[in-house]
């Protein structure tokens, strides 16, 4: 939890922008790298 907690948030600094659509581009690229699909 700590280290998907610290990724969200490199993400958002490293795009400069904490919105809801970073947010969502992050979950996407994290259920990408794990292969999960999402509805």
């Amino acid at each position: 939890r700590d280290i998907l907690q610290a990724e969200a948030i490199e993400w958002s600094m490293t795009r400069g922008a904490r919105s809801g659509r970073v947010a969502w581009q992050y979950i996407q690229d994290l259920a990408g790298r794990q292969k999960k699909l999402l509805d």
